[in-house]
């Protein structure tokens, strides 16, 4: 028993201090995306060591392939139907060579009945056939171990070799089986807590929930919690007990605590008695996939988008420095961000994009901070969309404490928006002009010129003109598109969204 306590501990201690307890942090999700797909995005250490393992739930569980998208960020792609809800949990292994770490965050179990369903709980880890620590028996040899859990209760399953669980080998020779949990925050290196399934052997121990100690001689100690549920189904053993229980022993420490994460792992033994004395030996079999398990659950549902909505919160129009907040009521981070500039590259005029990533992520409340500069003398635009659908505009900055607006001399135009591709034509009221010529172009989303008015020269300062190419206009897609309108060296680009 000293051997058992001491490797666990040990082990629940090299993961403690060689890895951070949450391996998954800032998850969030997109919108649904024009393929039906639901993008979940994390942030996790990139040791380049980890295997990293998604499942959603429709129905079945399904496996999600996850792939790194930056250093540090990894994505996976669910199929969604509005409406309807999509749980998922995910889990990585980091091998370091000697010792196999599992992080999990497992599903929520909101049955009542006992024994959960293989469907109802996440896998933990695998463990390797024939690798017991001190004696060796095919059952007591653990091969697969599962969690779920919910407000009231932890549920554990453990496999072995054989598919069986005979607690009894003879009179005086017993197995026992065990479900170790530790709360990170209170480990005791002579103390450890565990669900144990065995034979009821009169004045040692029977099946519940235990505080396990160890005395200087190593003598081990059973201090009796509570009750446990248990329950063989299928070839394999089941086990379930209250957080209450747990929670009430003062070693144990606080729970739920601020990592909302336990250590656990699974053990198994035999128990040999010494007649006529009734003097137990306990002889360790097998322990299974060790690691941490973060008690944070993920659902995924929506009944519809709601756009984001962008918003200034500060620009220097000097340095060209912006700050600019993202906000989704239904908490979708942005799958596309991004600056849009407009700038002349020899004698074209051509959108250079710029993606933005951003600065800082409130990912509970759906806002997200943008921060950068661009060059001032371009004109310029923030585009987003949380679906790769629907767009969002944030225009360039106008501050509410100028004096004159548009300041003298600029040019300002007026143009029915959104226009309809089938109307006969489209007029534009432009002020701020002098009498030198008037260049007017409409440009799409990738700098490419689409038509191009007449040059003309106004004779007053304020003009309205029409523009009346009806079968150019036909030609075009719906969409977004730029109106450009230059005069001497001044330029005004005009947001215009084309319907049909």
């Amino acid at each position: 028993m000293r051997n058992l306590l001491a490797c666990l501990i040990l082990l629940f201690s090299l993961s403690l201090t060689a890895q951070s307890l949450s391996q998954f942090m800032d998850v969030r999700h997109s919108a649904r995306d024009g393929s039906g797909n639901v993008h979940i995005r994390f942030n996790s250490m990139d040791e380049g060591l980890s295997a990293y393992n998604f499942f959603y739930r429709d129905g079945d569980w399904s496996s999600a392939p996850v792939s790194q998208i930056n250093p540090g960020e990894f994505e996976a792609l669910i199929p969604y139907v509005e409406g309807t809800d999509v749980p998922y949990i995910m889990s990585k292994t980091i091998d370091s060579g000697a010792e196999a770490v599992t992080f999990l965050q497992p599903p929520f179990y909101s049955a009542v009945s006992f024994p959960p369903t293989a469907s109802d709980m996440a896998s933990f880890g695998l463990d390797a056939i024939g690798d017991s620590v001190s004696i060796y028996s095919p059952v007591l040899d653990i091969v697969r171990s599962t969690v779920t859990a919910n407000d009231t209760g932890l549920y554990r399953a453990i496999q072995n070799q054989t598919g069986t669980y005979p607690t009894m080998n003879s009179l005086t020779s017993y197995n026992l089986w065990m479900s170790v949990i530790a709360n990170p925050l209170a480990l005791a290196d002579s103390v450890a807590f565990a669900m144990i399934y065995t034979q009821n052997i009169l004045g040692i121990i029977s099946p519940g929930l235990y505080k396990i100690g160890m005395d200087q001689s190593g003598v081990p100690s059973f201090e009796r919690l509570g009750n446990i549920q248990s329950q063989v189904s299928g070839g394999i053993l089941y086990m379930a007990c209250n957080w209450a229980d747990l929670a009430a022993d003062p070693q144990f420490g606080a729970w739920p605590n601020d990592l909302n994460t336990l250590m656990c792992t699974d053990a198994s033994m035999n128990i040999t008695i010494t007649l006529p004395s009734m003097t137990p030996a306990f002889n360790f079999g097998d322990y299974g996939a060790i690691g941490m398990v973060e008690f944070v659950y993920h659902n995924y549902h929506s009944l519809g988008n709601q756009l984001p909505v962008p918003s200034w919160n500060s620009y220097d129009s000097v340095t060209g420095a912006y700050d600019i907040s993202y906000t989704d009521a239904d908490q979708d981070f942005p799958l596309m961000a991004k600056l849009v500039e407009f700038v002349q590259v020899g004698s074209e005029f051509v959108y250079t994009y710029t993606e933005l990533s951003p600065s800082d992520m409130d990912v509970e409340s759906g806002i997200y901070r943008f921060v950068g500069s661009h060059i001032p003398s371009n004109s310029y635009f923030f585009q987003f969309s949380d679906n790769n659908v629907e767009y969002v505009i944030l225009n360039a900055f106008v501050s509410n404490s100028d004096a004159v607006l548009p300041q003298a001399g600029s040019l300002k135009a007026v143009v029915k928006n959104p226009f309809s591709r089938s109307a006969d034509r489209m007029e534009i009221t432009i002020s701020g002009l002098d009498k030198s010529p008037l260049l007017i172009s409409l440009y799409n989303l990738k700098g490419q010129k689409i038509l191009q008015l007449p040059v003309v020269t106004p004779k007053q300062e304020t003009e309205c003109l029409s523009w009346s190419p009806v079968a150019e206009f036909k030609s075009l897609s719906t969409g977004l598109y730029l109106i450009r309108i230059e005069q001497d060296k001044r330029v005004q680009t005009q947001k215009i969204m084309i319907t049909r």
